[in-house]
This record gives structure tokens, C-alpha cells and sequence, in this order.
């Protein structure tokens, strides 16, 4: 009995560590990016369109480091772009096309890495994000950015990881606003 019972404990080990996905696990997060609030009122509705190659699920790998995978992220980057523009505007909503008479946000690309920080393995590493987006006033184009952002906070150890990815969307969220919502452009969405 004895023998039976430990090829039974054996191979339910195995099928868990097998079944187990392999790296770091990062889920569902909530960031506060910070927005300056707009001199002049926009009375209008910010729609935002996420492109869905915004995926849910990634997975960030190196060589030399353990892979990353996070889940929910387009429900944290939702979450982050909401945390970021409610200050400004009274109602934000997610569709899949651009809305007449809203301030629409089109998100074609925002795709995060894994990289070298300062371009030396020995300093650690850090996330960097490549964002695609433009803003309309209705139907018409304002203006496009098309950037990348690397976080400032590098990682040395695993349990470092969901920090400096966190403040890297946090920081990247930032700069979108910043950029999108110049005074030439803010001037142009309260017309």
C-alpha cells in the first residue's frame, strides 16, 4: 500500500508543478496617475476606443530573466486611463468606434516590454511601454502620439516586479495625458 501511495503523491505533484504556470504572475492592479486639471471646462464626453490588440493576457519575456505574465491587463489599463482622465471629465465611456460630438481617444498600441535597464543587464531591469494614439475632437483628428515610455524604477528581484511594472503604466498614463491634452488641443475640445 505504501508504494502506491507514493507514486500516487509523485504524480500529483508532477501534474501540479507541470499545470503551473511558469514566472511571475501579475493580476489585476489599480494605478493613480497623476492630471493636472484643465483650466478651461470640457463639457463634453471622453470616449476611448482600445484597439484589441490591447490583449488581456501577456506574457514579457528575456533571456536572462524569469518570463512575466500578467492578467487582466487591458481591465488595468481601463482602469489606469479612468484614474487618469476623471478628473477632467464627467463621463468616460469604451466603445469599439469613435463617437460624434465626444472627445474621442483612439488606442491603437500600448504594449509593454521587458528590457535592460540603462542598456546594462548588471543594472537591473525595467518595463518600457510603446503607446499609438490619437485624439479627435468629434469626427476630426487634433493629433497623434506615438512614443515610448521607460519606467524609472528598475528590478533586480522577482519580488520587485509588479512595482516597476505598475509604476511604469502609472508613468506612462501620465505622459498620454500630458501629451494629448496640450493647451492648443485642450482650447480646440472646449469650442
Amino acid at each position: 500500500m505504501k508504494p502506491l501511495y507514493f507514486i500516487i503523491l509523485i504524480l500529483s505533484f508532477t501534474s501540479w508543478v507541470v499545470g503551473k504556470p511558469k514566472g511571475i504572475i501579475i493580476k489585476y492592479f489599480e494605478v493613480q496617475p497623476y492630471s493636472r486639471p484643465f483650466d478651461n471646462a470640457i463639457n463634453k464626453k471622453l470616449n476611448i476606443v482600445l484597439s484589441s490588440d490591447v490583449k488581456d493576457t501577456l506574457q514579457l519575456n528575456d533571456k536572462n530573466v524569469m518570463p512575466v505574465n500578467a492578467y487582466e491587463f487591458r481591465k488595468s489599463v481601463m482602469k489606469a486611463l479612468d484614474n487618469t482622465f476623471k478628473i477632467n471629465f464627467t463621463s468616460i465611456t469604451y466603445s469599439d468606434h469613435k463617437i460624434e460630438g465626444a472627445v474621442n481617444v483612439v488606442i491603437y498600441r500600448f504594449d509593454p516590454a521587458m528590457q535592460s535597464a540603462n542598456g546594462n543587464s548588471r543594472a537591473g531591469y525595467a518595463f518600457g511601454v510603446d503607446y499609438d494614439i490619437t485624439i479627435f475632437n468629434g469626427l476630426n483628428k487634433l493629433g497623434n502620439i506615438n512614443d515610448k515610455v521607460v519606467g524609472d524604477k528598475a528590478f533586480y528581484r522577482d519580488i520587485e516586479v509588479t512595482d516597476a511594472f505598475e509604476q511604469t503604466i502609472r508613468l506612462t498614463c501620465e505622459q498620454i495625458n500630458k501629451k494629448l491634452f496640450t493647451d492648443s488641443n485642450i482650447e480646440a475640445l472646449s469650442k
